[in-house]
């Protein structure tokens, strides 16, 4: 059974097909959040030996490989306000999710 054009039951589909240069594309920018974090944190413990100690915590507790774990734990050991970091915890998008825990700890860093 087709409905018509006409018909009141017709419903539309849209599906998103992803291609794999668009998900590899993808995977980089997320490697590519994930060292500069890290490399943010290691200049940042450079400048505040105080935050050495919470670093080595962070680095003890995440996987580098969970992007999203790092996003969460990057923003938490950062002085941002709590609706920065709330801002961080509800965003679903992994790569956004870096980005923003990235511009937290490059503000931690200036400050520093």
């Amino acid at each position: 059974y087709f409905p018509s054009s006409s018909s009141s039951t017709t419903s539309s589909r849209r599906w998103r097909v992803r291609r794999s240069s668009d998900m590899e594309s993808e995977s980089n920018h997320r490697k590519a959040y994930t060292l500069e974090i890290v490399s943010t944190i290691k200049e940042i413990v450079k400048l505040n030996p105080l935050f050495k100690e919470q670093m080595q915590i962070f680095l003890d507790r995440v996987d580098m490989n969970n992007p999203s774990t790092l996003a969460d734990m990057g923003a938490a050991v950062t002085t941002g306000e709590g609706e920065a970091l709330q801002e961080v915890l509800e965003e679903t998008n992994v790569e956004a999710r870096l980005r923003r825990t990235l511009e937290l700890l490059k503000k931690e860093l200036e400050l520093s």
